[in-house]
């Protein structure tokens, strides 16, 4: 005898049915096992988990043996559990692990690099930290796949070598991942730089691309590097690149612009970008020239004047990312001291940077760090009683279950199915 879950769809929902069954073998087909229903007991929506248990508790009464409602209960650990969720679910409802694969991350290993990037992402956008610190970070939240063993930190390094090694062939990949699909391929698309300063000179070697110049964040006396982010209309990256901390904003277009055509297969571009004039002689002389105007410069000679100057207004977005990447995703300080390394920091922290963009859209109104706040109360916890050990998340709240409505993330326990 056994408890059957029989389901059965109506319309849109599907209702399971609590079936008590058993197995015979009858005579009249040639001995063959049978299953019949001795009793039906509701679906399971129906009974609701109160009184399952209440069930399951009779059941265990009837024969003498303490139910863990009788028997001493202890909470072993509880662990943020919702924030670290809601990323992974969101990572694997993209497909980010798959367009990884796809570009070669993973390759002939003996551990799963895609598995490794995924983590480092996650930890970007709910606990920024240096890839060493991110194995302390583990013992504080439960991430299925790492709660029994952390990564080695060698493999951390690993992960991210082949990481950069894939990524001119994973960037395009990822990108159509977040491209509108009803929208035509190319369009619009923002341009923009910043820099990001060192502390030191450890491991310098010749042509470094840590080195002193022009500074945007005002640090003068650090080497730096100069960062480039293409975005389109949704405020989403569609690439990055890693210049020369000397290089100025102008030497980059060009580059850049092959880039889209090459890689990305646009069919038509229109680039807004902003360029800033290196401040000598002959720049001062000029900004006084024109204090307190604004000059646009097109080659879109059809748009109306107005429109120009929206899409130039547009560039706000990207500063947003901006701030973002360097406030709440803490793109420095940088603990690399090696060039790979170095883009490979940049890169991980531009796909948390979609992640992040992605999922300030779907959140309308609410910040990512206020969600993300919001959600980490959820925990999860092992409670070990009379029965043994369960799994079990804290109750979610009002707000918990807007967020991640809105993010689309199924109920805890459940996410969409990836390689990872």
């Amino acid at each position: 005898m056994f408890i059957r879950i029989a389901k059965q769809k109506r319309g849109d929902k599907i209702y399971r049915h609590l079936q008590v069954a058993e197995s015979y073998r009858d005579p009249n087909k040639g001995g063959s096992p049978r299953t019949r229903i001795i009793a039906h007991l509701g679906t399971v929506e129906g009974l609701g988990k109160d009184q399952i248990e209440r069930l399951i508790v009779g059941l265990q009464n009837s024969i003498g043996k303490a139910s863990f409602k009788n028997a001493p209960c202890e909470v072993a650990f509880a662990q943020d559990f919702g924030h670290v969720h809601a990323l992974s679910h969101v990572w694997n409802a993209l497909g980010l692990s798959r367009a990884l694969t796809r570009a070669g991350l993973n390759g002939e290993t003996t551990f799963n690099p895609v598995a490794l990037v995924k983590l480092l992402v996650i930890n970007r956008i709910c606990d920024p930290c240096s890839k060493l610190a991110l194995l302390d970070w583990l013992d504080s939240v439960y991430i299925p796949g790492f709660e029994e063993e952390h990564p080695a930190y060698h493999h951390l390094l690993r992960a991210m070598d082949r990481l950069i090694a894939v990524k001119e062939k994973a960037e395009p990949i990822v990108a159509r991942l977040f491209r509108d699909r009803g929208k035509p391929e190319g369009d619009l698309v923002f341009y923009d730089i910043t820099s990001t300063w060192f502390d030191g000179d450890r491991s310098l070697v010749e042509d470094d691309i840590r080195r002193f110049c022009y500074s945007r964040d005002g640090h003068f006396d650090r080497r730096q590097i100069t960062i480039g982010v293409v975005m389109g209309n949704d405020s989403i990256p569609l690439c990055h690149h890693v210049f020369p901390g000397n290089t100025v904003d102008k030497a980059t277009v060009v580059e850049v612009v092959e880039d889209l055509k090459s890689r990305f297969k646009l069919r038509s571009v229109i680039f807004v970008g902003e360029l800033t004039v290196k401040p000598d002689k002959k720049a001062r002389e000029w900004e006084d020239v024109i204090d307190g105007m604004l000059l646009l410069e097109t080659t879109v000679l059809a748009s109306p004047a107005e429109e120009i100057v929206k899409r130039y207004k547009d560039l706000a977005e990207i500063e947003r990312g901006w701030r973002a990447l360097k406030s709440t995703l803490l793109l420095r300080p940088v603990y690399h001291w090696t060039e790979e390394r170095i883009r490979t920091h940049v890169f991980i922290c531009v796909l948390a940077l979609q992640v992040e963009r992605w999922m300030r859209n779907r959140l309308k109104g609410m910040s990512v760090l206020t969600a993300i706040r919001l959600i980490r109360q959820i925990k999860m916890v092992e409670i070990v009683d009379g029965v043994g050990k369960r799994m079990l998340s804290t109750r979610l709240k009002a707000e918990h279950k807007g967020i991640l409505e809105k993010l689309g993330v199924s109920e805890l326990g459940t996410a969409p199915k990836d390689v990872v």
